[in-house]
């Protein structure tokens, strides 16, 4: 595989984007698998390093830990994209608590100088209970 580019190939960062997947968890996920077998790092002419690239065994490996049914329907789309109400703003700046679907979760937001109390705000759910601002205001309480 050292001399041979595949333009066809899988990387690694599509398949978290496809399937709504950390980096982190799929970095996890890869030292579980067997490297040159599910997984092998593409050359690059200009650098030594390379994306990592799955192979065909590898997805169906991959299918086979997360759960997933034979011929690949079923998998995990992105996470949906839900409304949440501001309820307080703690004194991290990088932190909102919101209530979403009825509960008080807390928003990982870039700054949060611009959201005011009982704004609406877009947010994804990304492990577990980690909720993230998918839009940030431009101007205080305001989307443009």
């Amino acid at each position: 595989m050292d001399n041979y580019i595949d333009y066809n190939q899988v990387t690694e960062s599509s398949i978290a984007k496809e399937r709504g997947l950390t980096r982190v968890r799929m970095r996890k996920l890869r030292e579980k698998a067997k490297q040159d077998i599910h997984w092998y790092k593409a050359p690059d002419i200009g650098t030594r390093k390379g994306p990592v690239c799955w192979t065909d065994e590898g997805l169906e490996w991959l299918d086979g830990e997360l759960g997933t049914p034979e011929g690949g329907k079923g998998l995990p789309g992105a996470p949906e994209e839900v409304f949440g109400r501001v309820v307080q703003k703690p004194m991290n700046q990088k932190l909102l608590v919101c209530e979403i679907r009825g509960r008080g979760e807390k928003v990982l937001v870039r700054n949060q100088k611009n959201f005011k109390i009982g704004m609406l705000v877009p947010v994804k759910q990304v492990d577990g209970n980690i909720y993230i601002a998918t839009k940030h205001p431009n101007h205080a309480g305001k989307f443009l």
